[in-house]
């Protein structure tokens, strides 16, 4: 349901990113999802709880006691050189979490970052 409506072409989705789409029914704070959908069903969450989405990343940067690698796992793609939803995040995954399956969680944030 969730490709259906992103795909949908809705007049809400003209001009946002990736994961401005996204937030449009999965922000913490909005109280009134969009297209009629169930707000007891559609998991919710901030969108800076776990990784800042919309940064410019820069191979070889350090932040937070960690630098991103000069070659980024194929598999995590950047869309015009950010990190949005869609980074670590695939529809398509039946997994509940719908991450981009690298065998663990640990190996997703591995497949970006070097920690010292």
């Amino acid at each position: 349901m969730a490709a259906d409506l992103y795909h949908s072409n809705l007049p809400e989705m003209i001009g946002l990113t990736s994961s401005e789409g996204c937030l449009l029914c999965h922000a913490e704070e909005q109280s009134v999802p969009i297209a009629g959908l169930d707000p007891t069903i559609v998991p919710r969450f901030a969108s800076h709880r776990m990784h800042p989405i919309g940064p410019i990343e820069r191979t070889g940067d350090f932040r937070n006691g960690a630098r991103i690698r000069q070659v980024l796992d194929p598999r995590l793609r950047l869309y015009d050189n950010r990190i949005e939803c869609h980074t670590c995040h695939q529809l398509t995954n039946l997994d509940k979490n719908r991450l981009v399956d690298l065998g663990s969680p640990e190996a997703l944030c591995l497949g970006c970052h070097e920690f010292e």
